[in-house]
């Protein structure tokens, strides 16, 4: 970056719109990438000039930028320790005004983390092509004064030639009209078969998503499959080999020594070609910090270059390395765009755990947490949860792995499996032999406990019309009776629902009654309208509930 002070012509300059948004966004990116990835933010602003600028700070706040890049872990502070001492160096006043706009910047982003760094590239370009469009006008300004005068040369049209030049390579880096869409006819695009790694389970190119309830084996799941790969063991359905290969494990919340290497142990991997991820090194004798895929993508390519045999890369969780605001779909997809882009490139399988939302009534897909964005970019989703029709302890209890969504094949398939402990104690996935075609859907809208919960609301029905047989009963009486009983919330109200049971608010509280069927013979029964006789129904009584 060249940070010579701004050059004054000695002409007038004709009138240009500036561009101090886009400039002050500059700023803004500059300091995000700093923050997050210091050699990318010193490569971004290499070839930046401060004469392209209009604000008269902002050289001062980019130049302490790129000098602060050599700092480890760089901070606000440090670049407005550099704006000070940089400017107390030179004698030059407007440390406040630097100072002021370091400040505006960062707030910026505070309120959009990501958006800024992100588009540091197309700022700088959009900052050039404002200055040479100013330096464009000021030639053709003066070619045509000089023209009028009779006075106008060679060297005048060369260098507004040169000018123009500059002017249309920056126009194009930026996204200028002589960019043109590529088309190819789909008959000279040679037909590819679907790379699997699972066939119609897990793409063996692309990302895939293990999703289900909190604890309930996805984990174990990830650790099952990295170690068919480690050994190119067949798959449990009967559909052939695993391809062997290495693989790599992002595990933010389990122990790599407690956890993770007893599992493998358990599951029988060859545990020379798994590789745990404990962090993205910055430096020689740095401390590992924390993988972000945003930050570290690159990283990610090296480490798959210098493994080529690699077949499968975890997550576990995804969203625990990923910086995006993970309800943000455009966050989410900026970051894992270009991870999906890298599978494909490398022949890799991109396995990701995904926790569910509370919303039992969403499908499998919907229920994934965070944006829809994560689904969208998968090209399976596998779905885990207890099996539905199974009431065995936790221990014996059967599990399921279904399709919830595949873009290349058949959902709502897949495989039950035990949990079986080894001599050690160590917990791994028996799979049990059969393929299971099922709901994924259902599966995910089926309430936490399966049909032990179905009956306890059938129970709190029974128990709700018990205690309202004899007549009215106090609200407050019932509840207290029905919760020490051992009912729920929602297994009261889906009972009231289901009872039709009337609330009457009375001076000393609520009362809740059944509903009583009223009969032709009584003082109170109305004789339908004339018009409406023909549509009313014989028993009375339903007249008498909706009245």
């Amino acid at each position: 970056m060249t940070t010579a002070a701004p050059r004054t012509r000695g002409r007038a300059k004709p009138h240009v719109v500036a561009v101090p948004d886009c400039e002050k966004s500059l700023v803004a990116g500059a300091f995000d990438e700093l923050i997050n990835d210091p050699a990318a933010a010193k490569a971004a602003l290499a070839g930046f000039d401060v004469e392209w600028l209009t604000i008269p700070a902002a050289a001062d706040v980019l130049a302490s930028i790129v000098a602060c890049t050599s700092v480890a872990a760089p901070k606000l502070a440090d670049v407005r320790a550099d704006i000070r001492s940089r400017q107390k160096q030179i004698g030059k006043p407007g440390v406040e005004a630097a100072d002021n706009l370091l400040i505006d910047c960062w707030e910026q982003v505070k309120v959009s983390p990501q958006a800024y760094r992100l588009g540091l590239h197309r700022y700088v370009n959009e900052v050039e092509a404002a200055y040479r469009q100013r330096v464009t006008l000021e030639h053709a300004t003066d070619i045509a004064s000089k023209a009028a005068a009779g006075t106008l040369d060679v060297s005048d049209v060369d260098l507004l030639s040169q000018e123009a030049e500059r002017l249309k390579a920056v126009l194009e880096r930026r996204g200028g009209p002589t960019r043109r869409l590529l088309l190819t006819p789909v008959s000279e695009i040679e037909r590819t078969p679907i790379n699997w790694l699972w066939p119609q389970r897990i793409v063996g190119d692309g990302l895939t998503i293990v999703t289900g309830p909190v604890g309930n084996t996805k984990s174990l799941f990830t650790i099952d499959v990295a170690a068919r790969v480690s050994l190119g063991s067949p798959w449990p359905d009967g559909t052939g080999h695993s391809t062997a290969g290495s693989v790599i494990l992002f595990g933010a919340e389990d122990d790599a020594g407690k956890i993770v290497r007893p599992r493998l142990e358990a599951a029988g991997a060859d545990l020379s070609r798994v590789h745990v991820c404990q962090g993205a090194l910055t430096g020689a004798g740095d401390d590992a910090s924390a993988v972000v895929l945003e930050y570290h993508i690159a990283q990610l390519r090296s480490a798959l270059e210098s493994m080529p045999e690699c077949r499968l890369i975890v997550f576990d969780p995804l969203p625990d390395y990923v910086a995006a605001d993970e309800n943000n779909s455009a966050e989410v997809r900026a970051a894992l765009i270009p991870l999906a882009k890298l599978a494909q490139e490398k022949n890799v399988a991109v396995l990701a755990v995904l926790h569910q939302n509370k919303k039992n009534d969403l499908t499998a897909v919907q229920r994934i947490g965070g944006s829809g964005a994560f689904a969208q970019i998968a090209r399976t989703v596998l779905a885990i949860g207890d099996h539905p029709e199974d009431e065995a302890s936790d221990a014996d209890r059967r599990r399921v792995m279904l399709v919830a969504k595949n873009n290349y094949g058949e959902k709502c398939v897949g495989q039950a499996y035990r949990l079986r402990k080894r001599m050690n104690d160590d917990v791994c996935i028996e799979w049990i032999a059969g393929t299971v075609s099922m709901d994924a859907d259902a599966l995910a809208r089926r309430p936490n406990g399966g049909r032990q919960h179905d009956d306890k609301k059938s129970d709190a029905v029974d128990a709700l019309r018990e205690q309202l047989a004899n007549g009215p009963q106090p609200a407050a009486a019932l509840n207290t009776t029905l919760k020490d009983a051992g009912f729920g919330r929602r297994q009261l109200e889906h009972a009231c629902d289901t009872l039709n049971v009337i609330k009457e608010r009375t001076r000393d509280g609520w009362l809740w009654r059944l509903p009583v069927k009223s009969s032709p013979l009584t003082s109170d029964y109305v004789e339908p309208e004339e018009a409406f006789a023909a549509f009313a129904p014989d028993d009375a009584g339903v007249l008498d509930r909706w009245r």
